[in-house]
């Protein structure tokens, strides 16, 4: 018996399609662009974990602290400790110059700690303004006790000032606020709740978040960073004068955001913006600073002492 004989066309359409070659080629291609668009991906959420399991070290990065090497208090300074309200201890030394004309409160940067800036700064401030100084650690930092975050570094510079108007007699609207980097932060938030004679700003920022933003352009870090220290919100409230300075070319901190901050004091009785030459972050301050400050200071001085003599005549 006769198979059934087919046709080519039906042979043809029997055999099931095949890829091409150019099928083929564009088949793995898709494939490795999604491999590496994954791997991507993966890598850059791996790196916002790091970043943010690692803020606390980047915004914190405390000194060192050694007890065995920890320097004896010097003869001209006098030892603070006060507690927060959760029980950790928050550590200052309190350089005391016989005859001094002014009260600081120092809120330092956030690579140092108290007999590290008494050795800079610290001395230098109080020979220039004619001051006593209190110097104070944050949470973590040198003698204090506990872990750094924004709310614990402010709680930590609220006692601190509490105890110096208590060993003073002072109110806070007789003693000057003077923060520099991080501390700035601490000293806006400070002046916000209390007042001030003066809020003294050194190198720090409109909101710390706007300087980490630059510095890591390829991450959220304003939807993502919990220490966020908005001062030029906190700052639009205060009205204590305002004395904010900065490098030029600052390589930690733009000089925009400090002028943001600067602008943002809107309700300062007094104001004043000093744009010093220079790039580094660290680096002393200039002589022509101590100069301009001191004409600020005795600005604002001669004003209140204007105003109080106004207020008795008054009450006469």
């Amino acid at each position: 018996m006769l198979e059934p004989q087919t046709t080519p066309a039906e042979t043809a359409s029997a055999v099931p399609d095949r890829p091409t070659f150019r099928q083929g080629i564009l088949t793995r291609l898709r494939r490795w662009v999604y491999g590496v668009g994954g791997g991507f991906v993966g890598l850059y959420a791996l790196l916002i974990v790091v970043l943010m399991a690692n803020e606390t070290a980047l915004v914190y990065p405390a000194p060192t602290f050694d007890s065995a090497r920890w320097p004896s208090t010097p003869d001209d300074v006098e030892e603070m400790e006060v507690l927060l309200e959760n029980g950790w201890r928050v550590h200052g030394w309190y350089l005391v110059r016989p005859g001094a004309d002014r009260v600081v409160l120092f809120c330092h940067g956030n690579a140092e700690d108290v007999p590290g800036t008494l050795r800079g700064i610290g001395r230098r401030l109080s020979e220039q303004l004619h001051a006593n100084v209190l110097i104070f650690d944050y949470p973590g930092y040198g003698k204090s006790e506990g872990t750094p975050f924004e709310d614990e570094c402010i709680e930590s510079g609220n006692v601190a000032l509490t105890w110096l108007c208590l060993r003073e007699n002072l109110l806070p609207s007789d003693i000057i606020v003077y923060g520099r980097s991080l501390g700035g932060g601490i000293a806006v938030a400070l002046v916000q709740r209390h007042g001030a004679r003066a809020l003294i700003l050194d190198r720090t920022f409109d909101a710390i978040t706007n300087p980490g933003a630059a510095r890591y352009p390829w991450a959220p870090v304003q939807l993502l960073m919990r220490n966020r220290y908005p001062s030029s919100e906190r700052i639009a409230e205060c009205t204590a004068p305002v004395f904010v300075s900065h490098f030029e070319q600052d390589d930690v901190i733009p000089l925009w955001s400090a002028r943001r901050l600067f602008e943002a004091a809107t309700n300062a009785s007094q104001r004043e913006f000093l744009a010093m030459p220079g790039g580094d972050h660290l680096a002393p301050l200039p002589d022509t600073y101590w100069v301009q400050l001191r004409e600020f200071l005795r600005r604002v001085e001669s004003t209140a002492g204007q105003s109080e003599l106004f207020g008795r005549e008054q009450g006469m």
